[in-house]
């Protein structure tokens, strides 16, 4: 039998096999460069954003104006000739009572103040002396001495004080500076205030308050004599 000649393979199979191969290969090589492309893109991106706040000018601080220092106070001389000078004790400008058999606070208010209610104003007059006395615990021995306000001082929350001194100042708001070796105080009189009738007050007289130590109430303003 005569052999029969060896087949031709035709050109464009060649190619079409080479293009088989070569595709995938090329495409991945183009994705990894186009993904190389797009992450730089984004990396740039991030960073000219970043360069960007930085180099953005901050705005100028407010600036805050100092608080104005507060106004100088001229020393007072006193003029050293009032007869007396700061705290006045509690025996000199509050009432006494010498407690009595069967007596109560609640009498004592009655009797001695024309109101019961008041009883709470003799506790707190007689608080450092006697910090147990109390509504709860109003136990009384007699003989003790008990100090009283005055008829005319009514309703007090804190202890009362004395204070004798010159008044240095009385400023556009009507307060007074009363000033005293040592020290001084500043204090507003107001519509509870009691005054001597025809009195007009002024910056270097010789004064004696009657005011609530703990709230400052001012309930008694007179010359000194």
């Amino acid at each position: 039998m005569r052999g029969e000649p060896p087949r031709k393979i035709p050109l464009w199979k060649f190619f079409a096999f080479g293009l088989f191969f070569l595709l995938p290969i090329v495409g991945f090589f183009l994705g990894m460069e186009y993904q190389k492309r797009v992450i730089y893109g984004i990396t740039y991106q991030k960073i000219m954003a970043s360069e960007k706040l930085q180099q953005t000018p901050l705005e100028p601080q407010k600036k805050i104006a100092p608080k104005p220092a507060p106004p100088k106070v001229e020393p007072y001389k006193l003029k050293k000739n009032c007869p007396k000078y700061g705290l006045s004790p509690e025996e000199e400008f509050l009432r006494t009572y010498r407690v009595r058999p069967g007596d109560t606070l609640l009498s004592i208010a009655r009797g001695q103040l024309d109101d019961s209610s008041r009883y709470n104003e003799i506790i707190v007059l007689n608080s450092s002396r006697l910090p147990h006395l109390s509504f709860e615990n109003p136990y009384l021995e007699v003989g003790w001495t008990l100090y009283l306000p005055l008829m005319s001082i009514r309703g007090i929350e804190e202890p009362l004080v004395k204070l004798n001194g010159e008044i240095s100042e009385i400023d556009e708001n009507g307060r007074w500076r009363v000033v005293y070796p040592g020290g001084m105080g500043y204090f507003l009189p107001t519509d509870r205030t009691q005054f001597p009738q025809g009195v007009q007050f002024k910056v270097g007289d010789c004064v004696s308050i009657i005011y609530e130590s703990g709230i400052g109430i001012v309930y008694s303003v007179a010359l000194q004599k």
